[in-house]
C-alpha cells in the first residue's frame, strides 16, 4: 500500500529511510509538546557528528520555556564546549523559537506551514 506524503498527521509516519523521495521544502525539530530537552540535544549532536548544514529552513520549536533555556545553556557532549543553539546556528538552522504550538496551530513563523507553496517563494 502506497503512503501518503509525511507527516501531516501523527498517524502518518514512515522511517527515513522509506521517505528518501520525497521532497520537503521545511523542517521542524520539537513541537508544542514534543520538543523536549533530549531530542534538542540529538538534533545537535547530529548536525555536530555530521558537520553538514540546512539545505531547507529548519525551525526549533522547543515545548517548554526550560526546554528554550536549555537549548541556549546546556553543552552538548563531545562538542568542545558548545550549546545546542552554537551548533543549530552553524547548522544554518532559525533561531529556536519561544515555546509556542508554532508547526501544529499556527503562528508567525508557522504561517508557511500551512501553505502549500514552499516558503522561499514568500521571501523578499
Amino acid at each position: 500500500m502506497e503512503q501518503n506524503l509525511q507527516p501531516h498527521s501523527p498517524d502518518n509516519r514512515a522511517l527515513a529511510r522509506e521517505c528518501k523521495d520525497i521532497k520537503i521544502d521545511r523542517v521542524y525539530i520539537g513541537s508544542c509538546t514534543g520538543g523536549k530537552t533530549q531530542d534538542f540535544l540529538a538534533a545537535a549532536k547530529l548536525f555536530l557528528a555530521s558537520g553538514k548544514k540546512v539545505k531547507v529552513p529548519t525551525f526549533l520549536v522547543p515545548a517548554t520555556q526550560k526546554v528554550w533555556v536549555d537549548i541556549y545553556t546546556l553543552i552538548v557532549p563531545g562538542s568542545g564546549g558548545k550549546t545546542c543553539s552554537q551548533i543549530f546556528e552553524e547548522a544554518g538552522c532559525d533561531t529556536p523559537a519561544s515555546p509556542s504550538c508554532a508547526a501544529c496551530m499556527g503562528g508567525p513563523k508557522d504561517t508557511y506551514a500551512r501553505m502549500n507553496e514552499a516558503q522561499a517563494s514568500f521571501c523578499t
